[in-house]
């Protein structure tokens, strides 16, 4: 459910806190809850927050189909599910695309959070292959016609059975314009890989402009209160692409793929059905004070 929520008191380690697994959203020390969903009720999600994409044809060479059952995105026992099923040759799952959008005011920094289970790749090789779960952002501008890669994207997690650890990466439209059909190349270069191990885990991305200096602006990942990646407004070297980067508003993803250039394709021992979900006790956004 989207609702108030009350904060519950954690320590703090020096970083973003994030704690185990509890009912309520967790604070984080000088900030506030802006936005955050506890996965309360069912069986659907709110559909108030979240669209639940159905659609057939995708990008990036998947063959899922994306429908809006519960079947594959469904809310039981405080939780989240996001289930890729194969029926024949086929796959479902599901996308969910939150309908707000936030950006960091100036002056302040933003941190998108979320606590979040995936298959573990690096012990099930051949039953996770194929299999793409990921929690990500675009550009609002997208919505409005603006072309990915210009757009902007922030990948906070996303994993597969190739890569056998997590990564978070951050997307943008190299300078100079689009060429001759209209397209951006994607400066994607910025990413980095952690490992993660089995199980719940905090994911984080924090966009912080409380430097009144673009250039030591910085996004930095997390995980359980963990820096493992972060880029500059001086990596950028660009002050036009920085604010797409970090001073335009974002709106929420999570959802499985299956298949794809990034990912492979499943083979003959590939599991369908919870084996291969993601699953999220809650996502949250926060601002600093």
């Amino acid at each position: 459910m989207v609702r108030a929520v009350r904060a519950v008191q954690l320590a703090f380690a020096g970083s973003l806190l994030l704690g185990s697994a509890m009912a309520d959203i967790p604070s984080l020390p000088n900030y506030r809850v802006v936005w955050a969903d506890d996965f309360d009720g069912g069986p659907s999600v709110d559909k108030s927050a979240w669209d639940q994409v159905s659609r057939w044809h995708n990008q990036n060479g998947e063959i899922e189909h994306y429908t809006d059952s519960t079947d594959n995105a469904y809310l039981a026992n405080g939780e989240l599910s996001i289930v890729p099923i194969k029926s024949g040759d086929s796959w479902t799952s599901a996308r969910i695309e939150s309908w707000g959008n936030w950006k960091c005011p100036p002056g302040r920094a933003l941190v998108v959070q979320a606590e979040i289970s995936i298959p573990d790749f690096e012990s099930r090789r051949e039953e996770t292959r194929g299999i793409w779960p990921a929690f990500w952002a675009l550009g609002q501008n997208i919505r409005g016609g603006v072309p990915w890669p210009k757009s902007g994207e922030w990948d906070i997690l996303e994993s597969n059975n190739k890569l056998g650890r997590a990564q978070g990466t951050l997307h943008f439209a190299q300078p100079g314009g689009p060429d001759e059909n209209g397209n951006y190349r994607d400066n994607s270069h910025f990413w980095q890989q952690t490992d993660f191990g089995a199980g719940y885990h905090t994911w984080a991305l924090k966009i912080d402009r409380r430097n009144d200096d673009w250039w030591y602006q910085k996004l930095t990942w997390y995980i359980d209160g963990r820096e493992f990646h972060s880029v500059t407004g001086s990596a950028i070297n660009n002050y036009e692409q920085w604010t797409e980067i970090a001073h335009s508003p974002y709106f929420i993803i999570l959802n499985v793929a299956v298949g794809g250039e990034f990912s492979g394709y499943p083979g003959p021992d590939t599991l369908s059905g919870e084996a291969s979900a993601l699953k999220a006790r809650y996502v949250a956004v926060y601002e600093s004070t």
